[in-house]
């Protein structure tokens, strides 16, 4: 009532407080054609983490938002039962003989019981049934595990590819730089690399991705010594014999499990093609 203004903040007995009554008629008239949040999670049977991601993603829309000094939302009852009745129409099924539990496509791609409920109410899985029972409850809802996370799954990694255009995985930054097993993580630990944890949208577990940013200037400002190798069409050794007389080592020094490389100004700047050349002769 005090929210509604039909009482001031005065702190009153309630026995000493009124109110209009025919003013808060159509008030009270509305607030019985709605049920609270916890109402509703138990009549759907959900945690309430679960109720909160369904009133968050909008599945059930609300009309009366939590409040500091109130532990709930209200909800119209129409709404829940139109949730109730989407569920119901999407079902083709009258088994649930090969198909999973909510919780299993949870499990099996790391994402939200919404994710899975979103797919059923817009109709997007061809294989959806209810296990019978004497009450509604959203853990019985039945669906084929390799459609639903066949959906999930490649909207999720779509979605995480356009906000994280610029990282690429570590194993990938290895690929396209062309070197050993342990290069890149001897390049991130001298900051040569610059790293950041994401969660991968395929496993949902954090891991550190490479900026492609970071790569670019590695490849701008070093080179391989394979790519070397390679450019001048000789050993590496060839390469190294004739940078160290010039005076100029491998980063790292010792090869090991670690991919060499020279920055591209000192190769440049001791001709390092005519170098190899009367090396070669």
């Amino acid at each position: 009532m005090r929210d509604s203004k039909l009482i001031g903040p005065q702190n009153l007995h309630p026995s000493r407080i009124f109110f209009n009554a025919e003013q808060a008629h159509g008030i009270l008239e509305e607030a019985s054609r709605t049920l609270t949040s916890k109402e509703v999670r138990e009549e759907l049977g959900v945690t309430e983490k679960v109720m909160a991601d369904i009133l968050g993603t909008g599945l059930i829309p609300r009309v009366e938002n939590r409040a500091d000094t109130r532990a709930y939302a209200r909800i119209r009852k129409e709404d829940v039962e139109q949730f109730k009745a989407k569920i119901m129409a999407a079902t083709t099924e009258s088994s649930s003989g090969g198909l999973s539990t909510i919780r299993d496509v949870c499990q099996a791609c790391g994402c939200s019981t919404t994710d899975v409920i979103a797919l059923v109410t817009n109709a997007k899985l061809s294989s959806v049934t209810m296990v019978k029972s004497e009450a509604f409850r959203l853990n019985d809802l039945r669906v084929d595990l390799t459609e639903a996370v066949g959906l999930i799954v490649p909207a999720r990694v779509a979605e995480w590819e356009k906000h994280n255009a610029g990282f690429i995985k570590l194993d990938d930054a290895r690929v396209a730089l062309q070197v050993k097993s342990l290069t890149i993580s001897y390049l991130v630990q001298r900051g040569l690399i610059v790293v950041k944890k994401l969660t991968n949208p395929y496993t949902m577990r954090r891991q550190d991705y490479a900026t492609l940013e970071s790569i670019r200037a590695f490849e701008a400002e070093y080179i391989m010594l394979g790519e070397l190798s390679k450019l001048y069409d000789t050993h590496p050794i060839v390469i190294t014999t004739t940078m160290e007389k010039a005076g100029v080592k491998t980063s790292p020094e010792r090869a090991g499990l670690v991919s060499r490389f020279y920055r591209r100004a000192e190769v440049d700047a001791h001709r390092i093609a005519e170098a190899v050349a009367r090396l070669r002769k």
